[in-house]
């Protein structure tokens, strides 16, 4: 049996052929902070770049898919499955640039089903913005 030379090391950067060459990566708590301090500066201002995806339609669109998907209808159904990814995705992005868990431990069902609760009080409000005031209030639960 031929051996690889080759070892993983057991803590510590990845060697060379794993690690991206370059300069460091800037440091995750400094993303947050202008992620979450600049954020809503810049809604007051109208000036944050287009939100692509399901996060511009209404609330009041995600409440009647998510009730069209507890009915079992096709088309409600994958309507609520393009707002659940939209949601994984935005999850997804949030975890890798803050460095923890936005969600605190719950999952995607979890957080659709309470956006879904927020959602029948504010249909007027943009499915992003729900989605950032759900962030906010469980980052504030820490």
């Amino acid at each position: 049996m031929v051996r690889h030379p080759f070892r993983f090391p057991a803590a510590g950067p990845l060697p060379f052929p794993f690690r991206r060459p370059g300069p460091p990566r800037p440091d995750r708590r400094l993303l947050a902070g202008l992620l979450f301090g600049l954020l809503p500066g810049a809604i007051a201002a109208g000036s944050l770049p287009p939100v692509w995806g399901f996060g511009v339609q209404s609330c009041a669109a995600f409440v009647t898919a998510a009730d069209g998907h507890g009915q079992d209808l096709d088309l409600a159904r994958w309507e609520y499955r393009r707002y659940e990814d939209w949601l994984t995705g935005l999850v997804t992005g949030l975890n890798l640039a803050t460095g923890r868990d936005v969600l605190a431990g719950a999952d995607i069902a979890t957080a659709l089903r309470r956006m879904q609760a927020h959602c029948r009080g504010h249909p007027e409000q943009d499915f992003f913005t729900a989605a950032m005031d759900l962030v906010r209030l469980l980052s504030q639960l820490r």
